[in-house]
Order: structure tokens, then sequence, then C-alpha cells
């Protein structure tokens, strides 16, 4: 046993380390889980600059989409993902015409477009929902 802590405190940090693998705010793809990655949006795409800033759901709820998200220009982010406004940090970034969210040891992966004001974020079973820019 590591010295000075006890086998229960241990077993309760592993515990709670396994658990935040599946925290998130989003389902396009789930990188840790392993499910399909997307295929390749034929939609063109902003660059990550556009991306930055408060962005609100208006669109349609799809399973885990976040509600609220803040992207920051450093790549970190926060978001919240239920009516009681809990939320998780999280680091963001763009490769391929995908957008990323990444959580810990757990990450989605979405197709992604903005248009003006609007991003719109499409999962890997073809559901969308929209955001709006908030100033």
């Amino acid at each position: 046993m590591i010295k000075g802590f006890s086998a229960s405190a241990v077993v309760l940090v592993l515990v709670a380390f396994m658990l935040s693998a599946f925290v998130g705010c989003g389902q396009g793809g789930n990188l840790a889980l392993g499910q399909p990655t997307l295929p390749q949006s034929n939609s063109v795409t902003a660059p990550e600059s556009a991306l930055v800033g408060r962005w609100v759901r208006e669109g349609k709820k799809i399973p885990n989409s976040s509600a609220n998200m803040d992207l920051l220009r450093d790549k970190t982010g926060l978001c919240d993902y239920g009516s009681d406004g809990k939320g998780a940090a999280m680091v963001w970034k763009v490769e391929n015409g995908r957008f990323y969210e990444i959580y810990g040891t757990s990450g989605y992966v979405w197709n992604y477009k903005v248009s003006g004001t609007t991003l719109t974020l499409t999962n890997g079973d073809g559901e969308s929902t929209t955001y709006t820019r908030q100033p």
C-alpha cells in the first residue's frame, strides 16, 4: 500500500477517476467509448476563431448535447449540460472539419457548420442541433 494512505482512500480515488471518464457535455461520436468516428463533412466549415464565444442551444436537444458553451480563445471552455446549470470544464479544437470536445478522459466529435451567428452540430447518427452566438 502507498505509505500514508489507507486502502479505502486509494480505492475511492480510483473509483472517482474511473467515473469521471463518463462525464461530458455532448455526444457526437464518443472518443473514449469507441463509438464510430464521423464521416468527413462536405459542408464548408469556419476557422477555429469563428467558434470563440458564448453559444446557447436554440435547436432541439439531442442526446447529451450541451445547453450552453463558452468557447475561449485559448481552446478551453465551459459547458452547461442540464437544466440544473451543472457544467464541466473542457478543451476544444477543430481538426479535419470536425469540432472536438474533450473532458478529462472522455471526448466527443461533431461535424459542424457556422453561418453568421448560428452554429450547427451534427452527431454520428445524423442528428443536428443549433446554437446561437450571444454577445
